[in-house]
């Protein structure tokens, strides 16, 4: 298993592109500033952008100081070769992301 981490922006973010296939095994977003974020997360198939047509999570709200992790029951995110996952919020400097991820075959 690997993780990546990044800082989620006010604009559209990749935050992890399978490289072969993957799978995703946990997500999860940490508001490190003072106020509450709004929080966008899209799985976006290879070619594709952040659209109305791949949203996961629209309008999550993530209060001060909270973390929310994208993980129920064992579940995971099959992805293909350079399917991403993307988000964006609304504050500057104030989301981290956590990716874990393992390669399949």
């Amino acid at each position: 298993m690997a993780i990546q981490t990044s800082p989620v922006n006010t604009a559209n973010t990749t935050l992890y592109t399978s490289v072969g296939k993957s799978a995703v095994t946990m997500l999860s977003f940490c508001n490190y500033s003072g106020s509450t974020v709004t929080l966008q997360i899209h799985i976006v198939p290879d070619g594709d952008g952040a659209t109305n047509d791949n949203i996961f999570i629209a309008d999550l709200e993530i209060v001060a100081g909270d973390t929310f992790i994208a993980y129920q029951g064992n579940e995971k995110f099959v992805l293909g070769d350079g399917d991403s996952i993307q988000a964006f919020c609304s504050t500057a400097s104030s989301l981290s992301a956590i990716t874990s991820y393992v390669t399949i075959g």
